[in-house]
């Protein structure tokens, strides 16, 4: 059995690739672990915010974007743990990964090219 790590973002896309792992069923997963991962504030915009309301925000918007992912991994019998973490996406998947030793990430592609207007505006992790 494996370990599956799915980072959710604020896309129905992230949530595709969750449904699509927990078709595999609990015979073939461990655990899956869903992950959130939020953004890091610039230090210009950090002066004037405190540590305790960015990480409330960071925290608030973390836990609207696991609810939906959190009620069809019940759904499904699997049993999962949650993770939030800051920073940028690509490097935070993979240290979540290495560090829960997951056997395997699961994350979609994009899709079809778009301009890098509109996917500079998505907030999703598969877009960086």
């Amino acid at each position: 059995m494996k370990s599956v790590l799915v980072p959710i973002d604020a896309t129905s896309r992230s949530l595709d690739v969750l449904r699509a792992t927990v078709r595999e069923g609990a015979g073939a997963i461990e655990r899956i672990e869903l992950l959130s991962v939020q953004p890091l504030f610039n230090r210009h915009i950090s002066r004037w915010i405190s540590r305790g309301v960015r990480d409330q925000w960071r925290a608030e918007r973390a836990a609207a974007a696991l609810e939906p992912a959190k009620r069809i991994v019940e759904a499904a019998g699997i049993p999962y743990r949650t993770h939030v973490a800051t920073g940028p996406a690509p490097a935070a998947i993979a240290a979540t990964a290495r560090n829960l030793r997951c056997d395997e990430i699961a994350q979609g592609a994009y899709g079809a090219v778009k301009p890098r207007s509109r996917k500079a505006l998505r907030p999703s992790v598969l877009t960086r």
